[in-house]
């Protein structure tokens, strides 16, 4: 108890959340809310989307703790982004092509997005192999060079789901 009033007093409610709840983010400043989110109707699951791919990949050793993510998200006619599939896991490379080439695939996506760095350093020679080698579709790869933290990028979709659009 007094571990837990010295925690609220020093102004981290979030220290409480994660020691004494067992919960990671406290929901009074947690950078997305659980209002935020919300679900899909059937009639936005019938809607006809054009479909994008996101991806961020741990592929280095000191990224081992981190999980790489593949996002799929379908924009409507509307222009509301619908989230329909997110697949995170702690894969080797070869892994991550398969999990890339299977969404892609699957959602028949216009193009995939991803940070710069990584597709070229790292991933890019192996997906490139398996495009031109192993008869895998030709990806369209949108590398994009981060210009500032994931905090100050993320803002953008987080505006987009507050607004509504997602």
């Amino acid at each position: 108890f007094p571990v837990t009033i010295y925690l609220l007093a020093q102004g981290f409610p979030e220290g409480y959340s994660q020691e004494f709840l067992n919960n990671p983010v406290d929901e009074s400043n947690a950078f997305f809310k659980r209002e935020d989110f919300i679900e899909m109707n059937e009639e936005d699951k019938l809607k006809v989307k054009e479909f994008y791919i996101a991806g961020d990949f741990a592929v280095s050793v000191n990224d081992r703790a981190d999980y790489s993510v593949l996002v799929a998200g379908g924009l409507d006619d509307q222009g509301v982004l619908h989230i329909v599939d997110v697949r995170r896991g702690r894969w080797d490379s070869k892994e991550i092509i398969d999990q890339l080439f299977s969404i892609y695939q699957r959602y028949n996506a216009h193009m995939f997005i991803t940070e710069k760095g990584v597709i070229e350093k790292s991933l890019g020679p192996f997906i490139q192999d398996e495009m031109f080698r192993n008869n895998r579709p030709f990806l369209n790869i949108e590398a994009l060079a981060a210009s500032t933290d994931k905090r100050t990028r993320a803002r953008a979709i987080q505006g987009r789901m507050r607004a509504g659009g997602c």
